[in-house]
């Protein structure tokens, strides 16, 4: 497998793991956040296979054999997001909702995928191999980043009411 289909297999592998959460969830706002994951990562297989065929015109060294990635091993273990995450998401002290814990988790996830694609950048032997792999880093951080967008308003409204009743307290 080449560098571009390894990244194409976690986008494929990334959507039937969001679509498989959806099934594990009574929630109807749950269902929605994984089924805007599992588009989001079809999206992410279509730019990944157009900068294959578009971007790159150097010779790649890299031949990875048929590798697990991020989501490869959560498929099998064929188990809920809500099992994975090893700690209680509190904002502000509070306990947050679940849908902040799917987002979350999304998070973690992309965060996975990142790390993972600049693993490849520092052990790259050649140029072409390490533009190849900062090209995709450079779109998994736009996922990253438009994730952390949502989170960061659907916890607006927390904060500032945390925040805001602090702000008229006169000094003593």
């Amino acid at each position: 497998m080449d560098i571009y289909e390894i990244a194409m297999k976690m986008e494929k592998e990334g959507e039937q793991y969001y679509k498989e959460q959806m099934k594990k969830t009574e929630s109807k706002g749950i269902k929605n956040i994984f089924k805007m994951m599992a588009e989001d990562e079809k999206k992410h297989y279509e730019i990944i296979k157009n900068i294959k065929e578009n971007f790159f015109d150097c010779n790649s060294e890299i031949n990875m054999e048929d590798v697990d990635t991020i989501f490869s091993k959560r498929l099998d273990r064929n188990t809920s997001y809500e099992n994975e995450t090893n700690e209680d998401f509190l904002y502000a002290k509070i306990n947050i909702s679940e849908t902040i814990k799917a987002y979350k988790h999304a998070l973690e996830l992309e965060k996975e995928t990142i790390d993972f694609y600049q693993k490849q950048v520092d052990n790259a032997k050649n140029e072409c191999d390490k533009k190849i792999f900062e090209r995709l880093i450079i779109e998994e951080k736009k996922h990253y980043q438009a994730i952390d967008n949502m989170i960061d308003h659907v916890t607006k409204s927390e904060r500032w009411l945390e925040d805001a009743r602090f702000n008229h307290l006169e000094d003593f």
